[in-house]
């Protein structure tokens, strides 16, 4: 299951499941997740396209119960999808900052609940939930207009952690990866495809984080990815403490 799949890296990243054979649940409000399953036709895996609300618990819930009853139950989980406004803390608006969280850290909450269950419950051993984050989620962004967005994936830094901890705890080998990239060519800072003179400088390609996603998940099962850093060569956007 990839969540956010109809946008920038959850697409390259489903696509780049589905042509290695995997079967691919996809869940995004939009509308353009019924066409991928058009684009994705004749792929050596198989792509379904469900439109889901992630603040809306039930709706996540019923897309977990078609998985279950259409395609067997899941066994990799990519927590893809995230919002980022722009807003500040001592003028913001409070209903940008609960979006944020609701998206970019309850749905994560939920969804990996319900994708251990499916796990445990047909006897899982091999499974792996990989957790699409942020450098800002390591660093304090700079950019004030990020701070509320940097504190959603901080958030999701220590849960994933915690998520590894906790499975740990309970004898369990499956495996949590979080992969966390710089500024990536997508709707979030390149609307309708161009980027904002603000936000101008080195960015990745969506294809290549989803290669970092396919790295993490190659590993053999005694090997975990706890955390994959990947930016752009000439990045001086993000720097991390006692950088050079």
């Amino acid at each position: 299951m990839v969540t956010g799949a109809a946008g920038g890296i959850g697409r390259a990243v489903s696509r780049a499941l589905v042509t290695r054979g995997i079967t691919v649940v996809g869940l995004d409000k939009s509308d353009e997740i019924e066409e991928l399953e058009k684009e994705m036709a004749g792929q050596k895996g198989k792509f379904y396209g469900i439109k889901t609300d992630l603040t809306i618990e039930e709706e996540i819930l019923s897309a977990f119960r078609w998985t279950e009853q259409h395609v067997g139950g899941i066994d990799i989980l990519v927590n893809n999808a995230g919002v980022s406004t722009r807003t500040r803390v001592l003028d913001g608006e409070i209903n940008i900052w609960r979006n944020m969280f609701e998206v970019n850290v309850y749905a994560v909450g939920i969804c990996t609940r319900e994708a251990v269950k499916s796990m445990r419950a047909r006897g899982v051993k091999d499974g792996h939930i990989v957790n699409i984050n942020s450098v800002t989620g390591h660093i304090v962004s700079t950019l004030l207009s990020q701070s509320v967005y940097s504190a959603t994936k901080h958030a999701l830094s220590l849960l994933t952690e915690a998520m590894r901890k906790e499975l740990v705890e309970s004898n369990s080998t499956i495996r949590v990866s979080s992969v966390s990239p710089g500024r990536v060519m997508t709707e979030m800072i390149a609307p309708k495809g161009v980027i904002r003179a603000k936000d101008r400088g080195p960015v990745l390609d969506c294809p290549s984080v989803a290669d970092a996603v396919i790295y993490v998940l190659s590993t053999p099962p005694n090997v975990q990815i706890s955390e994959v850093i990947v930016r752009p060569v000439g990045d001086l956007t993000h720097r991390f403490p006692k950088q050079i």
